[in-house]
């Protein structure tokens, strides 16, 4: 959405990092199924805990597979850092000899559509 000369990803690549933009669940990119269609219910049965539990994996296992089993750091956007967030609150151990540093940018801080009452009320204002 940023001009190359300032997005982040750009500018981190040419000070000669490789760098890799995830595609999770849910916009035009991920629109592929092997078996659903996007009018299926089932295909938009997901949630950040579930794209965390299965994207996240599997993006930084695809990059340690081109790679060798280096350290990734990864630096999430919005719905990205809820993803890692929810990944390292159940599975820290696994993310020990994957990841290297975690960078939280512009993470979610209030869900004000959720439908759990609890979370409304520790996002209360």
């Amino acid at each position: 959405m940023n001009k190359p000369e300032v997005a982040p990803a750009f500018v981190v690549a040419r000070l000669g990092y490789d760098v890799w933009l995830g595609n999770t669940r849910g916009n035009k990119y991920s629109q592929e199924h092997i078996s659903l269609t996007t009018y299926d219910a089932a295909f938009w049965d997901f949630d950040f805990q579930t794209m965390g539990e299965g994207d996240i994996p599997g993006i930084l296992s695809y990059i340690r597979s081109y790679h060798g089993d280096v350290k990734v750091a990864y630096i999430g956007h919005s719905q990205g850092t809820s993803q890692m967030f929810s990944e390292l609150s159940l599975n820290q151990d696994y993310y020990a000899d994957k990841v290297s540093i975690f960078l939280a940018l512009g993470p979610v801080m209030r869900l004000t559509n959720s439908g759990s009452s609890l979370i409304q009320f520790f996002g209360a204002n």
